[in-house]
């Protein structure tokens, strides 16, 4: 007796977790209320048992009322997940025909719960109608969650409606052997349940992650997935459809509202959105899959700009350097050459006359050009290393020659990003930068020893730096490990 009393306490627990589990993601599912309400009814019968003092007409009619709420929650479910009794193929009076089906079986299950009205064969027959409809459902499941779910309401349906017919007539002795099975094929049906009605409300999130989405036709193979009907097809506002598809035989169309962009019409299994949840969670697939393309879309659509402006700022540098060679030779030059024909005049030579002059033209000519000297661009990475709050040892290894201006700036922006990136992020000890240059090329090397796991993300510092290496035909690399990270950016002279 009391291992009966805790199995129905266990069973009852385990409906009541059921219904606020589904009521805790879905808070205005009807399902969640049915288990609860299954749950609040076995508790009433168990208390009426246990009490027959309790025991009245109305209370034994009610005895079973759980059963018929479990049967609705089945059927409601089942119905939801596929073509079921009401979402099957077809349209117009045989729809109908197959939703007062659906309502039948319910008012069956309710009609068959209450005594002393209820016969051994009604319990039989909408029980096992209800289990052929959770049946469907399972054949039509193709996520091993849903399928698992819909296993354990066959089951479990199958099982409590064996023990409450072909079981009932067991001598007293005998009892556990239908109690037990009762109680369990009760607990495994709403386990099923409100399992498979959480694996809907997750669509969303399986659409998002199980299937790589690159644009509408991904994202329309995603959903044909995670719902189970091959034939489904999306249409989105300003996107050409692959192929030209129109509503089959009994196929709904559904309007996806994405806000701004319009419409979305979604061409689908009939009665496979009926449920709201389940819809609104689709839209929402939608619409965020949209967004993130206009988004890509505006990015790059800036990043053209950007990049537009940059070729036309590097081109007005050029024009304007080359103009400025121009006006130094065809005015500065001349000047010069009087000066040395002045020079050259005087009964008395002018020591280093002659070298200053080349020296000036040399540099005029370097002005002119847009080019750095050497000197200037070591100045500017020693106070970079000088401000770095990590030791930053700086070293010139020469021959570098002369760089043009906005190179010679990309440089300095990269050892200053390094460096900063390595104070921020790496926890290094130290920073080491390095110049180095041969006839072809100026190479600035950046190392620190911190820990490593410097990634290069689309919208990131080390993209940037990337960016600003090439546009002036420069390359960037980057590795990074457990013994630190190392950039190195070359650029032409």
């Amino acid at each position: 007796m009391v291992g009966s009393q805790a199995a129905d306490i266990v069973t009852g627990a385990v409906l009541l977790a059921a219904g606020a589990g589904t009521l805790r993601a879905r808070p205005r599912d009807p399902v969640g209320w049915l288990l609860v309400g299954a749950a609040g009814s076995w508790f009433l019968g168990f208390a009426v048992t246990s009490e027959p003092v309790l025991v009245s007409e109305v209370a034994a009619g009610l005895l079973f009322l759980h059963r018929g709420l479990l049967l609705h929650a089945v059927v409601a479910t089942a119905v939801r997940a596929g073509p079921g009794v009401a979402g099957g193929v077809g349209g117009g009076a045989w729809s109908s025909v197959r939703r007062l089906g659906t309502a039948g079986l319910v008012v069956a299950g309710y009609v068959s719960a209450v005594r002393p009205w209820a016969t051994t064969w009604l319990v039989l027959v909408v029980g096992a109608a209800a289990a052929a409809v959770a049946g469907r459902a399972l054949v039509r499941a193709r996520a091993r969650r849903a399928r698992v779910a819909w296993t354990l309401v066959v089951a479990g349906t199958a099982v409590w409606v064996l023990a409450a017919t072909a079981l009932r007539d067991l001598p007293t002795e005998q009892l556990a052997w239908r109690l037990a099975p009762y109680d369990v094929g009760i607990a495994a049906s709403a386990v099923g349940v409100a399992l498979a009605r959480l694996g809907a409300r997750r669509v969303a999130d399986r659409a998002l992650r199980t299937v790589e989405i690159e644009g509408p036709a991904s994202l329309e193979r995603a959903l044909a997935a995670v719902l189970g009907d091959d034939d489904l097809r999306l249409r989105l506002p300003g996107v050409e459809p692959r192929e030209a598809v129109g509503p089959t035989a009994g196929a709904a169309a559904s309007r996806l509202d994405l806000g701004p962009r319009g419409e979305a019409v979604l061409l689908h299994r009939r009665g496979l959105l009926d449920d709201r949840p389940l819809r609104r969670d689709v839209e929402a697939v939608v619409r965020v899959v949209v967004d993130e393309e206009d988004l890509t879309e505006r990015v790059a659509a800036a990043t053209r700009e950007v990049q537009a402006s940059h070729d036309r700022l590097v081109a007005a540098e050029e024009r304007a350097a080359h103009e400025l060679a121009c006006a130094v030779e065809q005015r500065v030059g001349p000047r010069l050459e009087e000066i040395r024909a002045a020079l050259a005049a005087l009964d008395e030579p002018v020591p280093r006359a002659e070298a200053l002059l080349e020296e000036i033209e040399t540099e005029l000519a370097e002005v002119a050009q847009g080019r750095r000297r050497d000197a200037d661009l070591d100045a500017a990475l020693a106070s970079v290393a000088a401000t770095s709050t990590v030791p930053a040892r700086l070293t010139l290894a020469g021959g570098t020659g002369t760089l043009r201006a906005d190179r010679a700036r990309a440089l300095v922006f990269v050892a200053a990003e390094a460096v900063a990136n390595a104070t921020k992020h790496s926890r290094a000890e130290r920073v080491e930068v390095r110049l180095d240059g041969d006839p072809a090329a100026v190479e600035l090397r950046v190392h620190d020893d911190g820990r490593g796991g410097a990634v290069e993300l689309p919208s990131g510092g080390l993209t940037g730096l990337r960016t600003r290496v090439e546009a002036v035909d420069g390359t960037l690399t980057v590795s990074s490990d457990a013994h630190g990270t190392t950039v190195v950016a070359r650029v032409p002279r």
